[in-house]
Formats: structure tokens, sequence, C-alpha cells
């Protein structure tokens, strides 16, 4: 009995994890509420879940408001950069609709190729921008590079990101238990599951460095 209640138990210790990624995924929604701040408040969430899954144990309000803070101007311009070209993206793609013969095919390429780079940053360049310190442009090609060269890693990050929005939006229902779930701790939960996949990818990069 003593074990079990013990600081040191697995579950005590799992215990402890799942209060860590609740208190994370209010202090991620409470930020992003202003909107232009979501880019920072996403950077921040994965520096310290990217803490999280190296057993660092940070102390999540003081870590979040400080990589918050750090990651401001960067995170918010990238975050603008990548809102702004999704809505083109999205526009592109109802465009054709309308179009037909050789320049719907020329569009489509051009709609392809801008797609393929677009989800190929995604979901990994705040991670980067929570981790490593470079100009908005450093930011943009380096994530790119990254996500091109793990290609398998990236389309398995996107599906762990598209799949529970997907779900949430099958039904009334699935949106109500969904809004639930990312209210008490699905933001933070993705964010420390995708960080276990970034964090394998980006420590091979750090050991060609070293």
């Amino acid at each position: 009995m003593n074990r079990f209640i013990s600081l040191e138990s697995p579950f005590i210790q799992f215990l402890t994890r799942i209060i860590d990624l609740v208190i994370l995924n209010f202090l991620f929604i409470l930020f992003s509420l202003p909107i232009f701040t979501i880019g920072s408040s996403i950077s921040a969430l994965y520096t310290v879940s990217l803490k999280l899954i190296q057993n660092k144990d940070p102390y999540i309000f003081k870590e979040f408001i400080t990589a918050f803070k750090r990651n401001f101007k960067e995170a918010t311009i990238i975050w603008i950069i990548m809102l702004v070209s999704g809505i083109l993206l999205i526009l592109d793609i109802k465009f054709l609709v309308y179009l037909s013969g050789l320049s719907k095919f020329f569009i489509a390429g051009i709609t392809a190729t801008f797609g393929f780079v677009y989800l190929s940053i995604l979901p990994i360049i705040f991670p980067y921008v929570a981790k490593y310190k470079e100009t908005i442009k450093g930011y943009l090609i380096k994530s790119l590079l990254i996500g091109t060269s793990n290609i398998f890693h990236t389309i398995i990050l996107l599906l762990l990101f598209i799949i529970p929005f997907v779900l949430t939006a099958s039904s009334p229902i699935a949106f109500l238990t969904g809004l639930y779930i990312f209210t008490f701790g699905g933001f933070a939960f993705m964010a420390f599951i995708h960080s276990f996949i970034i964090n394998k990818v980006f420590s091979k990069y750090e050991m060609k460095k070293l």
C-alpha cells in the first residue's frame, strides 16, 4: 500500500502527468483566445510538452509563460503566414471546380505543389520554433527540409492532427464529446503524443551536429 501511494510509484507519476496536461491545456486555450496569439501559444505548448516527454518536470505555468513571451514575435508572424497560406490553399482548391481543360491541369499542379509544401511545414514549424532559434525564413526553410526528409513521420503527425478533428465533426454527439475532451486536456494530450515523434526527428539532426 505504501508503495502504491509513494510519490515515486507509477500510479502517482501517471496521475501527475495527467494533471500537468490538464493545466497545460487550460493555459493553451486561455492564451489562444485573442486568436492572433495562437502561434505563440502553440509554440509554448510544444516547449512544455517536449520537456515533459524527456521527464524534465518543468513548472508548467512558469515554463509556458516564459516560452510564450520568448517566441511571441516569430511565432505570431509564422501563425499569420500559415493561416493566410492555408486560406489561399482552400480557395485554390475550391477555384479548381470552376476550371476545365489545360488551365485546370496547370492550376491543379500548382495547387498540389503548394499543398505539399504547406503540409510538409505545418506539423514541424511550431515545435521547431519551440526548440530552436532562427529567422522567420530559417524556420520556414528548415521546417520544409525536415518535413520532406522525414515524410513518414510528417504523414503520421498530420494524421494524428487531422483524425481527432474529423471524428469530432462527424456528428452532433461526437462534436459535444470532442469539445469536452479538447477543453479538458485534448490539445495538450495531442501535443504530448506528437512530441515523442518530433523529438525523435529532431534528435537525428542534433546527433549529426555533435
